[in-house]
């Protein structure tokens, strides 16, 4: 909860990932890898997996064929500290951010 009340006010420091209860990440980025379960180390409290990027066929506004580039994201985290429903708004969050990376800065 900490960490997600830093986040909102934008105070979340990169090197807080490091420290005993925080969040690792996975990177599983070979293009045919679309679903990685990592095991979360006892430092930690999630681990955020990254599958490949692919693309996919789809229909524009106008109805023709596009192409556009997507990941898999998921977590796998500590139900003992960690509520699942915290965990979603979580995920939503950084495909929100994936999908406009210049709410980033």
């Amino acid at each position: 909860m900490d960490f997600r009340k830093k986040a909102w006010r934008r105070a979340f420091r990169a090197e807080e990932l490091a420290e005993p209860g925080g969040i690792a990440l996975s990177l599983s980025h070979e293009p045919d890898v679309v679903l990685a379960v990592p095991i979360v180390f006892p430092q930690h409290r999630a681990m955020l997996a990254l599958g490949g990027v692919l693309d996919e066929l789809f229909l524009d506004g106008d109805g023709g064929p596009a192409t556009r580039r997507y990941v898999h994201i998921g977590l796998s985290f500590d139900h003992r500290v960690v509520n699942g429903r915290d965990a979603v708004l979580f995920l939503r969050h950084v495909k929100d951010l994936v999908e406009h990376p210049e709410r980033l800065s």
